[in-house]
């Protein structure tokens, strides 16, 4: 049978930690939570987000507790089961789009969806004709295609300045001409590739 040697025995923590600190702090305070909540936010929102947690800490994917010791691909693999499990509780509760920015920001992860939402959608929605919605927004949509955004290069990041590759319409043919004449202008750091 193995002895701790009396060192270790000794050690303890050099006082309150995080978690004790913050506990502290909040027992001086004499601010309601729930008054300042209804302050900031109105019923309804606050309504909305306990609906949707709840959904959520019922999912095992969104546990975030082994986060610190997963490796990239692990993460990646996570982040693409949170992904995919979030777009199947929205059809299965038929969420909103307020109810998925809510259920977004209480994962408050990036997720691998985040600019086919953000941007892919909004801009087919916004800006395509009622032709391109019927042919790519609503296969967008129900995800059945997912969009990307690739406007940075290598040489000149996001700004859109700097960028060299260009884009000439061919009215003959009715198709673009691509032309990224330096490695420069390679396309790199691809959101949601």
């Amino acid at each position: 049978m193995a002895l701790t040697p009396q060192w270790v025995k000794n050690l303890k923590p050099s006082g309150p930690q995080g978690s004790e600190l913050l506990e502290q702090e909040r027992a001086k305070s004499n601010v309601s939570v729930e008054k300042l909540s209804k302050f900031l936010f109105t019923q309804s929102v606050l309504d909305r987000k306990h609906r949707i947690l709840e959904v959520l800490q019922s999912e095992k994917v969104f546990d975030k507790s082994q986060n610190y010791f997963a490796g990239r691909v692990d993460r990646f693999e996570t982040a693409l089961a949170r992904a995919k499990k979030l777009r199947k509780l929205v059809v299965k509760h038929g969420w909103s789009q307020e109810d998925l920015r809510t259920a977004n920001d209480l994962i408050s992860e990036p997720g691998p969806y985040g600019l086919h939402e953000s941007m892919f959608l909004i801009t087919l929605r916004d800006q395509g004709t009622p032709e391109q919605h019927e042919k790519f927004l609503k296969p967008a949509e129900n995800y059945e295609i997912i969009g990307c955004y690739a406007q940075t290069e290598l040489g000149h990041g996001s700004n859109v300045r700097g960028l060299e590759t260009t884009a000439t319409w061919n009215e003959d043919d009715k198709t673009f001409t691509l032309r990224s004449p330096h490695l420069t202008a390679s396309k790199w750091w691809i959101g949601s590739l």
